[in-house]
């Protein structure tokens, strides 16, 4: 009975980290962008804007006249099948079908047959002296100004409509009545491309005194340590005391006040949510936006042309990674100068991303590389994996040096259509107990990867999951079921398992996702690994046991993610993007290789934590959709990104594409954190009411004592 009430309340918890409304748009935020944009009309009191992505699908947008904002988005795949250009005109046809709400001509209501786009008439328009002058208006050209994009005079009214682009893609909207602004309007579309992001930790210098107390502490035996505990503690209650002036009001003033701002601050310093994203957009804009709510905080024109990375070295320096060129930004200067710190010779690329620690120089012709820079340090001895198209190589990092170890190549009709890494992280147990209270051992191997090949000629996907440091496979399996290789491809490599997804055609066209859990042995209670020791590749090195369960999934996926927190006590959930653009995320007790049939099932079985019957489909639960009502733009190489928070519960993800969104997740609930309606104030008064209570009835049962003592009933001491 206990364990079936604690799995109602584990269930429970979890359902409860579902997006409410009290929750939605109050810790997310969205940048919604149009693209590349190539056309603005006006119809009926709507802007039209026609944008282009990199990849060459288009996106409609129709922004609200009066804010800017964005009213509806719709995308097509390829641009120029559907605007059509002819004599420098870009043509729109408004009988053209949009998502399920027919054509666009019965979005805007407008009889008109198709949008006619062009440069806006200027020969009634003087510039002067930074200025542009037509009928009674005079209006100031921002300095960066670019072009005219919109120009409405309508005589009747009185009214003059402007729009323009400045050279950082900011458009600025002006409408003018009797030479009187009446509505104004500014968006920014520098971010509309992202090729590049880095995440920037503020830093809590507060708790590095903590952190040398704590290492302090680990050098003293048990008896002193505590002692140096409660000297420590002592001595900063005597301060906060003396600070308040030992004044009781200040103390339960504190206690029960709201906090302002800067108060908030240090809190969200010290949970570790204070933290920025810095995106780079293909134009070479670099901006840092608020993790918390998407302000921006600064923003660079770089210029720089092809970057390919981002990422922090030192707290306030910002490395910049293009194709040519490694360049510093120092942060601490207002001015953000931009220093070249290396070039790459004729016939060299540089290479590095987000998720790796190093950056490469690549010899164009023959793909070998040489590291030019660690990022972050390396632990000696370490192994790195080089995935190429056709080709994975491995080497062994040594005093600054390189030496090949390992390497294989694929067949001419094959090509790696994703990889994945494991990465390094606590684990918060060593095995998977069982309903009879027996352990599963996981095979909790630190140097493991899995890829995917491609076969164009079969149509089928080979899985390959090796030791990075031997090369050996662990396991390896072939979906030979008419793989669709030009819908996505994902892939993750978990603590002990690996989760992978592809669209198949046989027997009929279905998104899947296949998971493959890794154990020291299939029979429990079983450990083949050295006690305290992770598998050690090269003297302890097994082949493990393996187990594969697969699903169908509703819709196609385009891209995956792990979310991360700073212990790994909390469920490891599974970030997923959809076709749609939207963002959800599923447990892994969902995404599980044990689960087995409801006929199937044991009493034993079921008793185990989470256990649930297998089902061949998972379905999307709208709880679970962390965007709710914002429509994201989908991507085709958008990017799934996770961020650990100083509270084990919490982590941050985004999803950066042609939108950026971002957002808090707790899949097993805020166990370590209050809500914000928790009431303070009501606890505090219902123990002041206990302790005075406490104080009132303690002569009571001190007289009841006496008299219970002496035999003595009803007896007036008093009297006495």
């Amino acid at each position: 009975m206990i364990e079936a009430l604690f799995l109602f309340w584990v269930f429970f918890t979890h359902l409860a980290s579902a997006v409410f409304d009290d929750e939605a748009f109050q810790v997310d935020w969205h940048i919604d962008n149009l693209g590349e944009i190539s056309c603005i009309q006006k119809v009926n009191n709507t802007f039209v804007v026609l944008g282009k992505t990199h990849s060459n699908s288009l996106i409609i947008s129709l922004l609200n006249s009066t804010s800017g904002k964005a009213l509806e988005r719709f995308t097509f795949d390829d641009y120029s099948e559907v605007a059509k250009l002819q004599d420098e005109k870009l043509f729109f046809p408004f009988s053209q079908t949009v998502g399920s709400k027919g054509s666009l001509r019965d979005v805007l209501g407008s009889d008109a047959s198709e949008i006619s786009c062009q440069k806006p008439d200027i020969s009634s328009v003087k510039f002067q002296e930074g200025t542009l002058r037509i009928a009674d208006v005079i209006y100031d050209l921002p300095d960066n100004f670019y072009q005219l994009e919109y120009l409405n005079v309508d005589p009747e009214s009185s009214t003059v409509e402007i729009l323009v682009a400045t050279t950082d893609k900011h458009y600025k909207f002006s409408k003018f009545e009797n030479g009187d602004v009446i509505i104004q309007w500014e968006r920014d579309e520098s971010l509309s491309d992202v090729v590049a992001y880095a995440v920037y930790n503020e830093m809590n210098h507060g708790l590095d005194l903590i952190k040398d107390e704590i290492d302090h502490e680990q050098e003293l035996d048990l008896l002193e340590a505590y002692k140096f505990r409660v000297a420590t503690n002592w001595d900063r209650l005597k301060t906060y005391l003396i600070l308040k002036r030992f004044n009781v009001g200040k103390l339960l003033s504190d206690l029960v006040k709201e906090k302002d701002a800067a108060a908030q601050f240090d809190l969200d310093v010290q949970f570790g949510l204070t933290k920025q994203l810095v995106v780079a957009s293909r134009s070479g804009t670099i901006t840092s936006l608020d993790m918390r709510s998407g302000e921006r905080l600064w923003s660079i024109d770089s210029g720089i042309e092809n970057i390919r990375a981002l990422n922090f070295v030192k707290e306030n320096d910002l490395i910049v990674v293009s194709d040519s060129k490694i360049y510093s930004i120092d942060l601490t200067d207002h001015k953000y100068p931009i220093r070249t710190e290396k070039e790459a010779p004729t016939g060299y690329y540089f290479e590095s991303s987000y998720e790796s620690p190093l950056i490469k120089l690549v010899n164009e012709s023959d793909r070998s590389f040489t590291i030019v820079r660690e990022l972050s340090p390396l632990v000696s001895d370490s192994s790195l994996v080089h995935f190429e198209e056709k080709k994975i190589s491995a080497f062994l990092l040594k005093d600054g040096d390189k030496k090949p170890t390992w390497e294989r190549s694929l067949k001419s009709n094959e090509y790696i259509a994703g990889h994945s890494i494991r990465e390094d992280g606590a684990s918060a147990s060593l095995g998977v107990i069982l309903g009879n209270r027996t352990v599963l051992y996981k095979y909790l191997n630190p140097n493991v990867a899995a890829y995917l090949v491609a076969n164009e000629i079969d149509k089928s996907i080979y899985l390959d999951v090796i030791d990075t440091i031997t090369g050996q496979s662990l396991y390896s399996t072939l979906h030979n079921e008419k793989v669709d290789l030009n819908s996505p491809i994902n892939i993750v490599v978990g603590e002990h398992w690996c989760v992978y997804s592809y669209f198949s055609l046989e027997p009929i066209p279905e998104q899947k996702i296949a998971v493959v859990e890794f154990y020291e042995s299939s029979t429990p209670d079983v450990r083949l690994s050295t006690p305290g020791k992770s598998v050690d590749s090269l003297t302890g090195f097994f082949k493990p046991a393996a187990i594969t369960k697969s699903y169908f999934y509703p819709q196609v996926i385009n891209s995956l993610a792990l979310s991360k927190t700073k212990f790994g006590i909390t469920t490891r959930s599974l970030l997923l993007q959809l076709d749609d653009g939207s963002v959800t995320y599923l447990p892994r007790f969902v995404i599980n290789a044990r689960r087995k049939k409801a006929e199937e099932m044991q009493d034993k079985d079921s008793e185990e934590f989470m256990a649930m019957p297998y089902e061949p489909t998972i379905l999307i639960d709208d709880h679970f959709i962390v965007n709710h009502v914002r429509q994201i733009i989908p991507a085709k190489n958008a990017k799934l990104l996770s961020v650990a928070t100083n509270l084990e519960s919490t982590s941050m993800i985004c999803s950066i594409g042609i939108d950026i969104f971002c957002t808090r997740i707790s899949p097993s609930s805020q166990f370590d954190k209050l809500a914000p309606t928790f009431e303070k104030s009501k606890v505090l008064i219902t123990i002041a009411v206990l302790l005075v209570m406490c104080f009132i009835l303690r002569p009571m049962v001190d007289h009841r004592k006496v008299k219970t003592k002496w035999m003595v009933k009803n007896l007036d001491i008093t009297t006495i």
